[in-house]
């Protein structure tokens, strides 16, 4: 073949594997009856069994007509012959552009504009710019390649366009289209989402190092990179703000290598990696957001050093980070000084004094193994010094509550958001005692089997600024809690915010019985009630979507009315695909 990928013309082959005892010298001869030869240049390593030849031509005829056989022996010796990746090829930089059949590239400037007018050529930008968005990426990339003119107006696009970059998006672009897409974006490109294949991440990250000097927020998952190439990328990414990194082999190295980054304020580290223990974290004194979700291995004494050095930190997540000691705890009111939101896994140790933290305003506690009713200190220490400060509060711990947490937690008065998901303490008493929360605006009560309509009530009435209420699983939550309701929200339709978001997912309310609410339909049309049918988090834990339960060990919440899955029973009439998203649209 001629061309390689993107129909870049081939000049250049390679030998993947060339005996020790061979020469370039050897090489020239055979190869230079094909045609005329330029360079031949050997690679080769002490530790190889093999040397890597490379060689180029003067036409591309020449490496077509060597490319023809898989093999060639030279000397005796019988070496494989492979064409070298668009990349390497002297054409790469015309990748896009069409080869006629004389061989000869078609310049931009050869172009006849037809008297008639009906060349593209004469359309405005606007209507240029139409045609482009209706494209393909790849067919936006050769677009671009067109001319001068359209290259133009393809950056005009992209600056809207491709702000936000899905790495998933350019998975099946040739290298050289990959090139060409970030030369022609990358210094609009301000977010980069995805991971990046093993085989090209090189490339890639190449392309990423020097056309994308304005990222500011870098998230990447599933991607084992390599050592050089995360400090080839963090070298030239001087804005970066933001970067989450959802991999299990995060290496300390490869904290050392942020250090440079002077505007990097949020730093998040996920997906359990053993050799991640937390080391240099210290050195980056500017993260105010630290997430070390899952790094098993994270060790006590660096986390310590990291949140002294870290004086202007705010949020500190260490869910999942199990083997954290008591000594930290202890002090941690006076590491962090200025932190906000901490949200950790429940201990093995004492860790009440976190409550002594002068600036918490979140709270988050997540049993992930459960260890039955969870410790009354820490609701006791929230009480008697956060009382009047603390505003969110999400306890993520399966059936681990009483009613005396209940009353603690109502003592909470300045909560805004409350999470209880998934205990069978939240009943209609619990549920009076917290309408006491008279700040509330955020309730959560997914998978509390005991809760009913008239609890739930109570608790809307008393609490004007309520706004969303998660009742998904909740059986005992019915059509009569929406049509009460609806009377609550016509008398304080001038106080209420509207509208009232209802998750009602494995509930009984459902759409048809809605469908004969006199009272909801005869409302439809001021907003009242954004409610949401379909299954919006699939898990039982956070919002945020960690799966706090293995689902696979049964330990998901179950249809005690036919023992099955709920988020699978097609069979109940609250069920909807999930293309009815906010299907509050009865008629």
């Amino acid at each position: 073949m001629t061309s390689t990928e993107g129909n870049v013309r081939r000049n250049n082959i390679y030998i993947s594997k060339m005996p020790n005892e061979m020469s370039g010298n050897q090489l020239w001869p055979h190869f230079s009856k094909f045609g005329k030869v330029v360079m031949v240049r050997i690679e080769s390593d002490v530790s190889d069994e093999y040397q890597r030849a490379f060689i180029s031509f003067r036409d591309t005829g020449a490496a077509s007509r060597v490319l023809r056989k898989k093999f060639h022996t030279v000397n005796g010796f019988r070496l494989p012959v492979f064409p070298i990746d668009n990349w390497n090829q002297p054409a790469a930089d015309n990748a896009c552009y069409c080869w006629p059949s004389d061989g000869k590239l078609n310049k931009t400037t050869d172009i006849a504009m037809p008297l008639n007018g009906s060349n593209m050529l004469s359309l405005n930008d606007d209507c240029l710019e139409i045609i482009c968005a209706s494209l393909n990426l790849r067919d936006q990339v050769r677009f671009a390649n067109v001319c001068e003119r359209f290259r133009e107006v393809f950056t005009m696009f992209s600056k809207r366009e491709y702000k936000t970059l899905q790495l998933d998006s350019i998975r099946k672009l040739t290298l050289g289209e990959k090139r060409d897409f970030f030369r022609l974006t990358g210094n609009n490109i301000e977010h980069i989402i995805g991971n990046i294949p093993m085989e090209v991440q090189d490339r890639v990250i190449q392309c990423m190092a020097v056309h994308c000097p304005n990222v500011k927020k870098l998230c990447l998952d599933d991607i084992p990179i390599m050592p050089d190439c995360f400090t080839r990328l963090m070298s030239s990414m001087t804005k970066l703000e933001e970067l989450t990194w959802c991999e299990r082999y995060y290496h300390d190295e490869f904290t050392e290598s942020l250090q440079h980054l002077t505007k990097l304020r949020s730093l998040s580290v996920c997906g359990g990696s053993v050799f991640f223990t937390g080391k240099n974290i210290r050195l980056l004194v500017n993260v105010r957001e630290l997430k070390l979700f899952s790094c098993k291995n994270l060790d006590t004494t660096n986390l310590i050093d990291a949140c002294k050095a870290l004086k202007d930190l705010t949020s500190l997540d260490i869910r999942r980070c199990l083997h954290i000691s008591e000594i930290f705890y202890s002090n941690l009111n006076i590491y962090c000084k200025n932190l906000e939101v901490l949200k950790m896994s429940y201990p093995n140790v004492a860790f009440a004094r976190v409550a002594l933290l002068p600036k918490l305003k979140q709270f988050e506690l997540l049993d992930y193994v459960p260890t039955g009713i969870l410790d009354y200190a820490i609701f006791d220490a929230l009480v008697q010094h956060k009382a009047k400060q603390l505003e969110v509060l999400k306890i993520v711990a399966k059936n681990a509550l009483n009613s005396q947490h209940i009353t603690l937690i109502s003592k909470l008065k300045q909560l805004k958001v409350l999470f209880l998901a998934n205990n069978d303490a939240v009943t209609d008493c619990a549920l009076r005692k917290l309408s006491k929360l008279r700040q509330l605006e955020e309730l959560t009560i997914r998978g509390c089997a005991k809760a009913t309509s008239r609890g739930l009530l109570d608790l809307f009435k008393n609490c004007g600024k309520l706004h969303y209420i998660n009742v998904q699983f909740c059986k005992n939550i019915t059509c009569e809690f929406v049509k009460e309701a609806t009377f609550v929200l016509k008398a304080e339709k001038s106080k209420r915010k509207m509208p009232l978001q209802l998750l009602v997912y494995g509930s009984s309310i459902n759409y048809f019985a809605l469908s004969l609410c006199h009272e909801y339909l005869a409302t439809k049309r001021e907003s009242f009630f954004e409610i949401v049918f379909h299954n919006s988090n699939p898990y039982l834990g956070l919002d945020d979507g960690v799966d706090v339960y293995d689902t696979w060990e049964g330990d998901c919440w179950i249809d005690e009315e036919d023992n099955t899955f709920s988020s699978l029973d097609s069979s109940d009439d609250f069920y909807f695909p999930l293309s009815e998203q906010y299907d509050d649209d009865l008629e």
